[in-house]
């Protein structure tokens, strides 16, 4: 692990359960592993592509890191896992989705 600091940006969305809840639980689990985090204000947005389905509540972090991108992904996988998410099929409603950008 390199000790240099890289900048991260992180896409948040939710659309199932509490989806408030669901963002502050990434917000705070992110902020253990990037400093100086910036939190986006919420929005609510329309779903793309699949079924019908709830809107997604939408954020974005920005923080900075010396973990590598693939260990940032595997933390972030984790995240969602913690959330209950789930992948039946694309475009599949989700308790939280969480993207390195």
């Amino acid at each position: 692990m390199s000790s240099q600091l890289r900048l991260a940006v992180v896409a948040l969305g939710s659309n199932e359960g509490q989806r408030d809840a669901h963002l502050r639980y990434a917000v705070g689990r992110l902020d253990n592993l990037l400093t100086d985090l910036v939190v986006s204000s919420f929005i609510e947005t329309a779903p793309e592509g699949g079924p019908p389905q709830r809107a997604f509540l939408n954020a974005a972090v920005v923080g900075a890191t010396s973990i590598s991108p693939a260990v940032l992904l595997k933390e972030i996988l984790l995240i969602e896992a913690e959330r209950g998410r789930e992948r039946p099929f694309t475009h599949a409603p989700r308790t939280l989705d969480l993207d390195l950008i």
